[in-house]
């Protein structure tokens, strides 16, 4: 786990070499840890850097990586230029739009301390694109771009497009683009009464601000994306695990905002976000080794260590925690909800009105779980 924090300290021009020279087995597991956290085209240039002092991984894993790292950086182009046919597609239709996440962020991994460009080499999920107009008129002019074709499921399906709380999930277009088209700007806080003032702030700023790229495309405010991705962290790291590709893109957030020196005046504790902030700050400053003058809330070492080993064990989103690593079979799914209750630790609200949602969906997927002879419908 060390090791892999010092690639990315190098990579992001925090420290010149590793602490100790990696051995084969070292470096391939390096190459997993990477993997797992959805950072591995991010961590490649500073194999450059390590090759100076000697530090450099066996041929075979070498010529792995570089491939890996050309394939994401055609992704992103490939992603980009989505995102600004999406962007032209339904402003066409009178919506305004911005992309959230992904793609926003990868713009501003254009610099490091090193200078390095980064941009293409941020590992790409899928595309978030908000909507205007609220979720009747979305519905409607998906439907008459014929993005939608029959219905629409509160659950996973192949067949048809995924409703939640906060976005429409499409099916993967012909260019295999996964797309989620949010008609509220984020997923919000487990809490309703943090998160109606949550929604309120996040509503109010993007419909305020959003800003015309080179890419072709347009994004959010600084102070949008600083709230509305520390409400996505914190989200993820409640019900499933964080990885950490979103604790960089967070870093690369706060780095922008404090060259633009732009004031961020938000009361943490009133949207709920006051325990995921302080955490987050530790691990910014002990993990990533930020500039203290970055920081938008003074770090907590409790939750920052309880943050960091749910990262480091659960991987991108927490799909290789141990617990989701076993399955979803009855004993797994009780173990895992069991493993929910340490977040009591972490947030008390969030925690308890996490686990109220979740038992409230399940109830209410009785019927379709039946349908699917299924336990569980991850």
């Amino acid at each position: 786990m060390d090791l892999l924090l010092e690639l990315i300290q190098v990579t992001l021009g925090r420290r010149d070499g590793l602490s100790q020279t990696p051995s084969e087995e070292d470096w391939g597991r390096l190459f997993q840890m990477a993997e797992e956290q959805a950072i591995t085209s991010f961590v490649f240039p500073a194999l450059e850097i390590l090759n100076k002092y000697g530090q450099k991984p066996p041929m075979e894993l070498l010529y792995e990586w570089i491939g890996l790292a050309e394939q994401v950086r055609a992704q992103n182009k490939l992603m980009n230029r989505e995102a600004a046919r999406l962007t032209e597609l339904f402003e066409n239709e009178g919506h305004r739009t911005a992309i959230l996440k992904g793609q926003a962020n990868a713009r501003l991994y254009c610099h490091t301390d090193k200078g390095s460009d980064l941009s293409l080499l941020r590992q790409p999920g899928d595309i978030d694109i908000w909507v205007s107009g609220g979720k009747d008129r979305v519905v409607q002019t998906l439907r008459k771009l014929h993005l939608i074709d029959g219905g629409m499921s509160k659950y996973r399906s192949a067949e048809k497009a995924e409703d939640s709380y906060h976005h429409i999930h499409l099916r993967k277009n012909e260019n295999g683009v996964d797309v989620e088209v949010h008609f509220r700007p984020s997923s919000g806080n487990q809490d309703p009464f943090t998160n109606r003032r949550l929604q309120q702030y996040l509503n109010q700023e993007i419909e305020r601000e959003n800003e015309m790229v080179g890419e072709g495309f347009r994004v959010p405010s600084l102070r949008f994306a600083l709230v509305m991705q520390l409400a996505h962290i914190q989200r993820h790291f409640i019900e499933e695990g964080v990885g950490m590709r979103q604790i960089i893109d967070y870093y690369f957030l706060l780095r922008k905002w404090s060259m633009e020196n732009e004031e961020l005046r938000v009361d943490w504790r009133s949207l709920g976000l006051h325990h995921i902030a302080g955490a987050l700050m530790w691990v910014m400053k002990e993990v990533l080794q930020m500039d203290e003058g970055w920081m938008i809330a003074r770090p907590d070492e409790k939750r920052g260590r309880m943050l960091l080993d749910i990262i480091m064990a659960g991987g991108n989103f927490g799909h290789f925690s141990p617990e989701i690593q076993q399955g979803f079979s009855v004993s797994g799914s009780l173990k895992y909800r069991l493993e929910k209750y340490k977040m009591l630790r972490f947030d008390s609200r969030e925690a308890i009105w996490c686990e109220i949602n979740f038992y409230g969906r399940f109830i209410s997927s009785i019927p379709e779980r039946i349908r699917r002879r299924s336990w569980t419908l991850r």
